[in-house]
């Protein structure tokens, strides 16, 4: 009876004990930052022991962002805070909450630009970005941290290679139009400006192989005639992306009169819109490149009108 009530004294003693909390992050004297730089992104990393990574990173085109991925998943459940933490050992800063989220996802949280740099400028200050667990449902208050030592040598890095990224992605250029006065193939100030930005886009990811350049016009004249106005539309545009470097083999050229409107040619302003050139970037298998763009270019015959436009 006796080692019974010893047994149940030890078990009641054990339940009365604090679950501690967990704190993931990387060791001061090891920790450090990882900076991947491209034109196409920039990134800074810094490993978190046995949870996964935490990252800075920006994208061509985009904004600024913060995350932290899980290698299987975070220990925030429902709810939870974002925390800048002073060190110990500095008496002049003083840690703050600086923001509060519903958890979304188990394997990965992402934070938007100003938050992002929020906590960016903290690490350079020197404070810890610490992200703790507030579900309510748990004694357990994990926390997952990121530390800033070594942090200032890296965002230089980092902050050069976001100076050089290029200003949209292949999803912003992927597709581009150019319009026309009536009658008119000449290229303006803000085309060619475009047309730039497109041959600095080419020219600078190397999977990009094909350019298909589509000329049209709207109803007005002889059809005879606005096949050759198309036709004159889409070479200016192909012709100012060649001076601009982009390689002559990735072109295909089509011209179609005003057999693709995008809009009905029944007043002044759909005119205006079916008056274009189109320029559409993309990444074909290197197998099937060749074949693809000389069957673009061969077509010549009369198309039959139909309502999608290329």
């Amino acid at each position: 009876m006796i080692a019974r009530l010893k047994r149940l004294s030890s078990l009641c003693f054990l339940a009365a004990m604090p679950v501690h909390a967990m704190n993931y992050s990387a060791d001061v004297g090891q920790a450090d930052w990882r900076v991947s730089t491209s034109l196409f992104e920039c990134r800074v990393t810094q490993d978190i022991p046995v949870m996964g990574e935490a990252r800075f990173m920006q994208r061509a085109g985009d904004k600024l962002r913060f995350e932290v991925e899980a290698s299987s998943e975070l220990p925030m459940r429902d709810n939870a805070s974002v925390n800048l933490v002073a060190p110990v050992w500095n008496d002049f800063l003083k840690g703050r909450e600086v923001h509060q989220f519903a958890v979304e996802r188990r394997d990965r949280v992402r934070f938007d630009d100003e938050l992002s740099k929020q906590l960016l400028e903290g690490l350079l200050l020197g404070y810890s970005a610490e992200i703790r667990d507030l579900s309510p449902n748990t004694t357990r208050k994990d926390r997952v941290a990121v530390v800033p030592v070594r942090f200032k040598s890296a965002y230089r890095e980092f902050q050069n290679c976001m100076a050089q990224l290029l200003p949209f992605s292949f999803e912003q250029i992927e597709k581009s139009k150019i319009t026309f006065t009536s009658g008119d193939y000449k290229l303006s100030e803000a085309d060619r400006e475009l047309l730039r930005n497109v041959a600095r886009y080419v020219n600078a990811d190397n999977e990009v192989n094909a350019i298909y350049i589509d000329g049209h016009t709207d109803n007005v004249g002889d059809r005879n005639d606005n096949f050759e106005l198309s036709r004159h539309r889409a070479e200016q545009v192909a012709l100012y992306l060649i001076q601009q470097g982009v390689n002559p083999d990735f072109v295909a050229l089509r011209y179609h009169a005003d057999f693709y409107p995008v809009k009905p040619n029944t007043n002044a302003s759909n005119r205006s819109l079916n008056r274009r050139t189109t320029v559409r970037l993309a990444k074909e298998p290197n197998e099937t490149i060749r074949d693809k763009l000389y069957k673009a270019m061969a077509q010549r015959e009369m198309p039959t009108p139909i309502d999608v436009q290329p």
